[in-house]
């Protein structure tokens, strides 16, 4: 292999650009483009400055095999990938660490480790550890990564973990970099033809109605300043009903899969306001639905594909980010231990509702 291509594959391995390379060697971005591409090659008097910016000897750097440590880096990648989507996210997280070891210079690892760790630190024997580790990559990515979908990626993370450990300042700060009114997804579908265009604008318009719908599940219950509810209880039943009714138009053939999820938890939070309100007969009703959707959730055909019209020919895949327990489980110990609950559990029409969900709880 070429001291060109030796360096291009340096460069790209330390997320560096042509021009941070030129910059920190002192010559020109055009020279370092000259030697990628074996027209010119760098003076003798610029090994020793190539070897100390890349962590290595000059034998290595005319002759390392950097195909073979992203090819390794790309197995581990899709290893790890492969047991989180099994939802043992313990043995991910670990591999994802494992990985950071031997490549200690993957900011690419890095980004995987903290966002596994943000979501699953819980499930781990160490969280403290694992999330003061992840922390320590947020800073160490945002210092020297060039790479923009890694450095966006670990302030999206900061913005969610930040506020969470009184960081709520830098939480802001970090909002302030990410690049405003474009995204990756808003330019593909103008580029793509075709089959692609379709396919691209079916996700935009997939992505952007459930993450609507999941901030108007949010917005019922938000808080002022002084930790008072925005909305009052009525005010909370008919935002549900909203989010409810807005699925069952996006999805006119039923088709929910990993959507069910989507309607399970405002029919369970429409259930605990009636519980509250000791109105059994909707409390029931709501209660049933939570219970149908969660039971749907936790068993739909991983393998089969939307038939509503908007959705058609997605295939939901598996469960990626799912607990120790599944949804069935969740909302069972819910109403087999919430106090609002507790009047209602001797009626037969309740525990038909727990029989249902035992069935399916794991």
């Amino acid at each position: 292999m070429s001291i060109g291509t030796t360096i291009k594959q340096l460069r790209r391995a330390k997320d560096l650009t042509q021009e941070d390379l030129a910059e920190a060697l002192g010559v020109t971005g055009k020279a370092v483009s000259q030697w990628e591409c074996d027209r010119t090659s760098p003076d003798i008097s610029q090994l020793p400055a190539l070897c100390h910016l890349f962590d290595i000897t000059s034998d290595q750097l005319l002759g390392i095999d950097i195909s073979a440590k992203m090819k390794k880096i790309d197995e581990l990648t899709q290893a790890a990938e492969t047991v989180a989507e099994s939802g043992d996210h313990k043995t991910s997280i670990e591999m994802w660490l494992a990985g950071i070891k031997q490549f200690p210079d993957s900011y690419r690892l890095m980004g995987k480790y903290v966002d596994e760790v943000f979501l699953y630190a819980h499930m781990t024997d160490n969280e403290k550890e694992h999330k003061e580790r992840a922390l320590s990559y947020i800073d160490k990515i945002l210092a020297s990564c060039t790479d923009s979908q890694i450095r966006n990626g670990a302030i999206i993370t900061a913005c969610m973990w930040y506020p969470r450990i009184g960081r709520v300042e830098e939480a802001l700060e970090m909002a302030d970099r990410l690049p405003r009114n474009t995204t990756k997804n808003d330019m593909l579908r103008r580029i793509y033809k075709g089959t692609k265009k379709y396919e691209q604008w079916r996700e935009n318009i997939m992505y952007q109605f459930t993450n609507s719908c999941c901030d108007l599940f949010d917005l019922a219950d938000c808080k002022d300043d002084d930790g008072n509810p925005i909305y009052s209880d009525e005010e909370k039943l008919r935002l549900y009903e909203k989010q409810i009714a807005l699925f069952k138009i996006f999805f006119e053939d039923g088709d929910y899969m990993f959507y069910s999820q989507f309607l399970e938890c405002p029919y369970a939070c429409m259930a605990d306001i009636y519980a509250k309100r000791g109105e059994t007969e909707s409390m029931l009703a709501t209660a049933d639905a939570a219970a149908d959707y969660a039971i749907q959730f936790d068993t739909y055909d991983y393998e089969g594909a939307h038939t509503s019209l908007i959705a058609k020919g997605v295939v939901a895949g598996g469960v990626w980010w799912h607990d120790m327990h599944n949804r069935t489980h969740a909302l069972l110990e819910h109403f087999t231990t919430d106090g609002a609950y507790a009047p209602y559990r001797d009626q037969a029409a309740f525990r038909k509702i727990i029989a249902k969900l035992e069935l399916h709880a794991k």
